[in-house]
């Protein structure tokens, strides 16, 4: 069976020790799409103050990526 990916777009305020404010924009089906989606709001309100804050992670349709649990801190 063919794996499907799907793009999700976040944008990400702070650091990996910091983060102030985390927002998933959207799932789209294809990299382009989740491009398309960055340029649109990389100069709107908010956004434009943290252009650089966006973020595309790929990932693999129905796939556990948690599958050896999690550490705190």
């Amino acid at each position: 069976m063919e794996e499907t990916i799907l793009y999700i777009v976040t944008h990400i305020k702070g650091d990996s020790e910091n983060i102030d404010d985390f927002k998933i924009i959207g799932i789209y089906s294809s990299k382009s799409e989740a491009e398309e989606a960055v340029n649109q709001l990389r100069n709107m309100p908010g956004f434009s103050e943290y252009p650089n804050d966006f973020n595309i992670g790929p990932y693999v349709l129905g796939k556990n990526y948690w599958e050896d649990g999690f550490v705190d801190g």
